[in-house]
């Protein structure tokens, strides 16, 4: 890499950075969404099952379940960031191999979304 290749990948993340200090989010996250949300809410959600103080208080829940539906969105969220960035491929595997690992991620991720809008407003502390 020149010199000026490395000014302008500084520039490009000096630029970045602004974007996400005066909106939250930068053009590099617009271009992956899928890996931003994953990779994003799988933190808060580590963050959130460490220090929760409470759970929601119906449906028979406890603290147990609750930061087990927690551990399902997480793997389910890690799973979306490893297809996003096709993590998961092997350098040796088969088509055949790489559907199947393909299928089983979408599994957890499809069952991760479907824990997060069910309990959406319940994500807090």
């Amino acid at each position: 890499m020149n010199i000026f290749e490395r000014l302008d990948d500084w520039r490009r993340e000096i630029k970045f950075a602004y974007q996400k200090i005066t909106r939250g989010y930068c053009d590099r996250d617009v271009w992956s969404m899928d890996i931003f949300f994953f990779e994003t809410f799988s933190k808060m959600l580590r963050q959130l099952k460490r220090d929760t103080h409470s759970y929601p208080g119906f449906n028979g829940m406890t603290m147990r379940k609750w930061k087990g539906i927690l551990t399902k969105m997480i793997n389910g969220f890690d799973a979306g960031v490893q297809i996003g960035n096709m993590d998961f491929i092997g350098e040796n595997d088969t088509p055949k191999q790489i559907q199947i690992k393909l299928r089983k991620l979408e599994k957890k991720q499809n069952k991760a979304m479907k824990l997060f809008c069910k309990w959406i407003n319940a994500l807090w502390d």
